[in-house]
């Protein structure tokens, strides 16, 4: 009786086999399952909380309004540009994503190596600014928990002290990412967990407890400027600006595609818009 290959073998040969084909060599080991990388994709952007850090930002900058029809809109023009990487992605399956792509669709013109160079810059900058503005959230998340818990909430938290945590924070990450690879896996599968559960509790929690709810009227049409700016185009821009950093992030898929199961990376792509 003949047997059948395995599909998911498969697949990753013919992957192998792309990037062979675009000059590349697959070195890194394919360990990354759905659950895995749906975990990692929403640990990456992790909307909610995102939101949850920038709140206040998008009250002052059109209040409500600002908040819940900026998110929207930012969401669906994010789609279009999600879609659109994910198929490029599929054609360049590379790690590098955005720089290497450049490259390859420039190959044999005199400009390509050049933009490329430029878009790695600027993703470069991205990360470096998403990273930090992450870890900064996070320092500023666990001394609001020190304030709550101090007593009569006299506990006052200090600029230094928030650094020193997201160094703590940052020393911790890159010893996992150096020292615990063969755990990232399970890291991000947990990572899908946590962020749902986180969501689900944190909004029973504030819904139970908070002794006053506002009206619908409120929460999709006041508007509320205290920006400083009397321009509403001004007031809008700076209001959506919360919503764009909630959706950033949505890339991180391509950057582990040589570290995933082909035949889940197509999956993967569209849950990524899941978590938008």
């Amino acid at each position: 009786m003949r047997k059948e290959k395995d599909p998911t073998l498969v697949a990753v040969s013919q992957d192998v086999n792309e990037l062979e084909n675009i000059g590349y060599e697959q070195e890194l080991t394919r360990s990354f399952s759905l659950i895995s990388m749906i975990g990692f994709c929403f640990s990456i952007l992790s909307c909610w909380a995102a939101i949850s850090g920038t709140m206040t930002e998008a009250m002052e900058n059109g209040g409500p309004a600002a908040l819940v029809w900026g998110w929207l809109g930012v969401s669906i023009f994010s789609i279009f540009v999600a879609v659109s990487m994910a198929e490029i992605c599929s054609s360049y399956p590379v790690s590098g994503g955005q720089y290497s792509w450049v490259l390859l669709m420039g190959k044999g013109t005199k400009w390509g190596h050049g933009l490329s160079y430029i878009t790695g810059c600027i993703q470069l900058a991205g990360l470096l600014c998403m990273g930090s503005t992450a870890l900064y959230m996070v320092g500023q998340f666990i001394e609001g928990m020190i304030v709550l818990n101090s007593d009569g909430e006299s506990f006052a938290k200090q600029n230094w002290q928030t650094a020193l945590i997201c160094w703590a924070m940052c020393s911790v990450s890159l010893c996992i990412n150096l020292f615990g690879n063969s755990l990232m896996k399970y890291l991000s599968a947990s990572g899908l967990w946590v962020s749902l559960g986180g969501f689900t509790i944190i909004t029973i929690v504030v819904l139970a407890v908070s002794p006053e709810k506002q009206s619908a009227s409120f929460v999709f049409t006041e508007y509320i400027n205290e920006s400083g700016w009397d321009n509403l185009g001004m007031v809008i821009i700076m209001g959506i600006l919360q919503s764009a950093y909630s959706m950033c992030c949505y890339d991180a898929p391509t950057h582990s595609k040589q570290s995933t199961v082909t035949i889940v990376f197509y999956l993967t792509s569209f849950s990524v818009r899941r978590v938008v």
